[in-house]
C-alpha cells in the first residue's frame, strides 16, 4: 500500500468518527454504532473508535457490550504504554482525559454487574492517573462502602474533602 492510500484511508476513517460523533449527539445511536463497526473492519486497532462505541453503549446503558469494548480498548493502551504494540498506522492516541474517563467507565460496567472487586481495580487504576479527580475520588468511595471497605473509603474521602471542599454531597 502506497503511502498516497494510506493517507487516503486514514482521512477516510477520520470522516467517519467525526460522522459517527455527530449522529451520537443527534442521538442517530444505531447509525453511529454501525460507523464505528465499520472503522474498526478497517482498522482493528482504532483507538478513537473504540472509545467513541464504548461511549455509546454507556449512553445507551448495554454495559455489557461497554464492558467488553473497553476491554480490548485497555488491552490496546497497556500494550501500547509498555511498548508491546504500535498504534495503528490509521488510528491516532487517546487524550489523557479519554484514558481516564475508560477506566473511570470500566468501573461503572463492572459495578453495574455487582462485580465490585474489579470495580475498584478499575477506579484505582483511574486514579493511579489522575489522583486528585473528584468524580475519581467520589466513585471510589462509594464502590469501597459497596465492598464494606471502611479504611479505603475513609482515605478516598479525606482526599475528596481535601480536593474539592465544596463538594455539597460531602456536607453533613
Amino acid at each position: 500500500m502506497t503511502s498516497e492510500e494510506q493517507e487516503d484511508i486514514k482521512q477516510k476513517i477520520r470522516k467517519m468518527l467525526v460522522q459517527a460523533q455527530e449522529q451520537v449527539e443527534s442521538d442517530q445511536l444505531s447509525d453511529a454504532e454501525q460507523k464505528y463497526i465499520e472503522i474498526l473492519s478497517w482498522d482493528s486497532k482504532n483507538l478513537p473508535a473504540y472509545f467513541g462505541l464504548g461511549e455509546l453503549y454507556m449512553k445507551t446503558k448495554q454495559f455489557v457490550q461497554a464492558k467488553e469494548t473497553f476491554d480490548f480498548l485497555i488491552r490496546l493502551l497497556e500494550s501500547l504504554e509498555k511498548g508491546q504494540d504500535m498504534l495503528s498506522k490509521f488510528s491516532s492516541p487517546l487524550t489523557a482525559n479519554q484514558i481516564n474517563e475508560v477506566y473511570y467507565d470500566q468501573s461503572i460496567c463492572y459495578q453495574v454487574a455487582d462485580d465490585y472487586e474489579n470495580a475498584v481495580k478499575y477506579i484505582d487504576k483511574g486514579i493511579k492517573r489522575d489522583e486528585k479527580n473528584p468524580k475519581f475520588l467520589d466513585k471510589k468511595v462509594e464502590i469501597s462502602i459497596l465492598l464494606k471497605d471502611k479504611d479505603a473509603a475513609k482515605k478516598a474521602l479525606t482526599t475528596l474533602k481535601e480536593e474539592n471542599p465544596e463538594n455539597q454531597k460531602l456536607e453533613g
